[in-house]
């Protein structure tokens, strides 16, 4: 049996509250390697805003599904030096507009096999991405949870992290 992913989060609050102008960075360690260092990483992958998840590639773990706070959800293959990002959903009114707590990777429902980068946003949607080959996430499917739409005995608790179960 091995590790398939472990996170870590920092609990401090920013002086002007803004983390969508944080940058942030993902860092991944080859436990396989001889000499491991802990103290550094296999790979440091910069990113422009707070990455607030990640999940790993069910077969290709050097694929790595991101989710932002800024609403983005990018893929990056830790196995690239130069330019690890391969896809990015990019923001537009069929997007995610609000930080992205969960991504995973998921199966195809059709006989094609695919899998496909889910992610779930506090904007109530939760979309199925593609990637295209051509550095898009391309949108497959998407669902919105509509208040108005729940039953009235059930009774609604806000969450605020789909990452934070503690």
């Amino acid at each position: 049996m091995g590790l398939k992913s472990t996170g870590w989060t920092s609990r401090t609050r920013l002086e002007n509250g803004d983390w969508s102008k944080e940058k942030s960075y993902v860092c991944s360690w080859n436990l396989d390697r001889r000499g491991l260092d802990p103290i550094r990483p296999s790979t440091v992958i910069d990113v422009s805003s707070a990455v607030l998840c990640l999940a790993f590639h069910p077969v290709e773990p050097s694929l790595i599904a991101g989710g932002l706070y800024n609403g983005e959800v990018l893929v990056w293959n830790s196995s690239k030096s130069d330019d690890p990002l391969i896809a990015r959903s990019g923001i537009s009114d069929d997007t995610h507009r609000e930080p992205v707590y969960q991504v995973q990777w998921i199966q195809s429902s059709s006989r094609s096999n695919r899998i496909h980068v889910l992610s779930a946003s506090t904007d109530g949607k939760i979309l199925i991405w593609q990637m295209n080959g051509r550095g898009r996430l391309v949108l497959q499917d998407g669902f919105a949870l509509i208040v108005q739409q729940m039953p009235r005995n059930i009774k609604l608790q806000k969450v605020n992290s789909l990452c934070d179960r503690s």
